[in-house]
């Protein structure tokens, strides 16, 4: 969630490097996010909102883990099951670095966590963070070709 570097299907070189850079970027990151949280949770105002989105989340990635797991149920391919998280997540990264950083007054973290979410960005939108499995753009593509044609689109499942 934090940071997606290229990896799948690049050079062993770039596969190196960016593994490296990402473990250095989540060291970092998460050593500045877990002083921001500690803080919070420390704070008399801060620290029931705190506590009840890390429960929450908590909780919500117990679910999935059972369900994965023990129901043999593999929910994790589907995008929309992660949207029960992402916010719960993402709110407790900002309030744990905006924290983090009035504590500091140091603007580089913000700088640098900026400069990373640009250059990921930037690779995620060239298809170059997350290969998408079933190649949208192709089939995008091909569906784009012949447009004044009727089209249809038909997928396959083996199970509801």
């Amino acid at each position: 969630m934090v940071i997606v570097l290229p990896l799948e299907s690049q050079p062993l070189l770039v596969t190196m490097l960016s593994g490296l850079l990402m473990i250095g970027f989540c060291v970092w990151f998460g050593r500045h996010f877990f002083q921001g949280l500690k803080h919070l949770c420390q704070s008399n105002s801060d620290k029931l909102p705190t506590v009840t989105l890390l429960i929450f989340a908590a909780v919500i990635l117990l679910e999935f883990f059972f369900i994965v797991y023990f129901l043999n149920k593999d929910i994790t391919s589907a995008p929309p099951y992660s949207f029960v998280y992402y916010p719960a997540i993402c709110a407790l990264i900002c309030a744990s670095i905006s924290n983090n950083y009035k504590l500091r007054a140091n603007v580089k973290i913000i700088e640098i966590i900026l400069l990373f979410s640009y250059i990921i960005s930037i690779f995620v939108i060239n298809n170059l963070g997350l290969k998408k499995p079933f190649e949208p753009e192709k089939v995008a593509q091909i569906m784009n070709q012949d447009s004044e044609k009727p089209l249809m689109l038909v997928t396959a499942y083996s199970n509801y």
